[in-house]
């Protein structure tokens, strides 16, 4: 997904992170998001979101499967993936 494109924007994920993947010192490593929804009683509002630069992370995509819609709430979150680096209403 590009920034800037119709479905980044559709998805919320404007601000995501990019890194340059040609420089000498990141060749192969990219930035990756994750984003989550919460409704307003802070439970997870839509399923999450996981954007990878470039190599999947196999430790974000196992945690991403234990989540449930509905269920799931921001507490619980932070203590999979730690405390959320950018909040955005």
């Amino acid at each position: 997904m590009r920034p800037g494109s119709h479905l980044s924007r559709q998805l919320g994920l404007e601000g995501a992170p990019i890194s340059d993947t040609a420089d000498p010192f990141r060749h192969g490593y990219g930035a990756d998001a994750l984003a989550f929804q919460f409704d307003r009683a802070g439970r997870l509002l839509r399923a999450p979101a996981y954007v990878a630069q470039a190599q999947l992370n196999n430790f974000y995509i196992s945690r991403l499967g234990i989540l449930i819609r509905g269920k799931s709430t921001a507490p619980e979150v932070r203590s999979i993936f730690g405390s959320f680096r950018r909040i955005e209403q």
